[in-house]
């Protein structure tokens, strides 16, 4: 089940987060974007992401306006409708 997370300052001011926990994101194919709880994007496979816990979930996530459908897991649903090229697998 994915924990929501408001990010509270910067660009991405009041965008929701579905925040992932490590198996989660390892799930994720090299090539999907992540975002902070800070806002900041990254690229898993190409950029260094810290993967620290807190409560078993990392402080990366998927926008939830990225999101297919309604659904608690957002590695099966997350970019593929906008990133279809980084299709997340099951």
């Amino acid at each position: 089940m994915s924990t929501r997370w408001t990010i509270d300052s910067g660009p991405a001011r009041g965008q929701i987060i579905h925040l992932l926990s490590i198996s989660e994101f390892n799930d994720l194919l090299d090539g999907t974007l992540v975002m902070a709880i800070d806002g900041s994007v990254k690229m898993k496979g190409r950029d260094h992401i810290d993967l620290d816990t807190r409560f078993g979930y990392t402080a990366w996530g998927v926008p939830e306006s990225t999101m297919e459908g309604n659904t608690t897991s957002p590695v099966i649903k997350g970019f593929a409708k906008h990133y279809p090229e980084r299709r997340i697998k099951n």
